[in-house]
């Protein structure tokens, strides 16, 4: 049996923060800069919807190492410049695209360990209308420490707290 239903697009984004030459700005407010004329050579490709789903996992560290604590929210935030802001919150000023779960892991020695782990099966997916122009991406991590006080997260080393983000993005 041949079908004639279209085969939906679906490619892969990563946002590496152990490779400091692919993006600017710090790595907890970093602006990746993306090419895909490399990925997609469909010119129609760029004018359809996409459903994008994040997967971030950050490194494993000690909390006095990478200062990533259960008695805070973390917020993730996407933004995409080649959209205004497709998410529509009461409050403008905040743009959270995700909950950014802390796990705790236990090595065999005994000791604690934080990381910040958000998995793509376990959240509805953002979605953008095109990616007609998208050439960046800006990736925020917000530390939400009490109701109304939200900064970017800063940790003192860096490096405790690398990360891999894969966004992928499948068509609507």
């Amino acid at each position: 049996m041949i079908s004639n239903k279209e085969v939906k697009r679906s490619f892969k984004v990563v946002l590496d923060s152990y490779n400091t030459n692919s993006y600017t700005g710090s790595e907890f407010n970093a602006h990746y800069y993306i090419d895909l004329l490399r990925l997609i050579n469909d010119d129609k490709a760029y004018d359809k919807q996409y459903y994008i789903y994040c997967n971030f996992l950050s490194k494993a560290e000690n909390i006095t190492n990478n200062q990533i604590t259960t008695t805070n929210n973390y917020t993730l935030s996407l933004n995409f410049n080649n959209t205004s802001n497709q998410l529509f919150q009461y409050d403008q000023t905040k743009n959270y695209s995700f909950n950014l779960p802390v796990e705790n892991l236990t090595d065999t020695g005994g000791a604690i360990h934080t990381l910040f782990k958000l998995n793509d099966n376990t959240q509805q997916p953002l979605f953008i209308q095109n990616i007609r122009n998208l050439t960046k991406i800006n990736l925020q991590v917000y530390q939400n420490t009490a109701p109304d006080v939200q900064t970017i997260f800063n940790p003192a080393t860096p490096n405790n707290s690398k990360y891999i983000c894969i966004l992928t993005f499948v068509e609507a």
